[in-house]
């Protein structure tokens, strides 16, 4: 559980290390927009509006693009089919359980790949009844995953008991929080500021457009 903790502070230590070409504030990210519109949030261009923009425009990149990755842990056991990810999530990355090595102390961990395949490949893989079933205790059982409505499942059905549960780790894209106050900033990757400024600009200035025509 030490190396896992130290390896999720490590990721977190790399995002906030991350430099940014644009300011990621909410006010930036406005302001910003709104210079290179010459224009500003007056009249029928309100802040509510622009704030809206911006807020759905960060949505839009990250249901387009791999722009947020964040890390899960889940206690798997058997006696829940499904197990809930996080609100935020949108897309998986990959599956690890975290096993022990089989030293004599029984510490040192080990993360082993589970394959996450799209629910409706499950008939392809699992064609016969025996590859469906499962034997309680047996590690090399639960080598698939997939996921619906976020929910994590497994093929063939979790195998440890409520009282020895299973450890894993997931990797996955999100959608950013919804930004509010003026110094909130977006999580996004650097690398698709550029393409959420586009979004931003190419929104207000539709909503410029309109207002010009009444």
């Amino acid at each position: 559980m030490k190396k896992l903790i130290f390896i999720i502070l490590l990721l977190a230590c790399t995002a906030k290390a991350q430099v940014y070409s644009i300011n990621p504030s909410f006010d930036s990210l406005k302001a910003n927009a709104l210079a290179m519109l010459n224009s500003s949030a007056s009249g029928n261009v309100t802040t509510a509006k622009v704030n809206f923009i911006v807020n759905m425009s960060i949505g839009e990149i990250c249901d387009a693009f791999p722009a947020l990755e964040k890390v899960d842990t889940l206690i798997v056991n058997r006696s829940v089919d499904g197990h809930a990810l996080n609100s935020d999530f949108l897309r998986i990355k990959s599956v690890f359980r975290i096993d022990r090595f089989g030293d004599l102390s029984n510490q040192q961990k080990i993360w082993t790949p589970i394959n996450y395949v799209p629910y409706d490949s499950l008939a392809t893989i699992f064609n016969t009844p025996k590859k469906n079933a499962d034997d309680l205790g047996d590690t090399q059982d639960l080598l698939t995953s997939y996921i619906w409505n976020r929910k994590l499942y497994f093929q063939p059905l979790n195998y440890k008991p409520t009282s020895d549960p299973d450890s894993f780790v997931v990797f996955y894209y999100a959608r950013d929080v919804q930004l509010v106050a003026g110094t909130d900033s977006t999580k996004i990757a650097p690398e698709y500021m550029e393409e959420l400024m586009a979004l931003i600009e190419i929104g207000i200035g539709d909503l410029g457009k309109q207002v010009r025509k009444q």
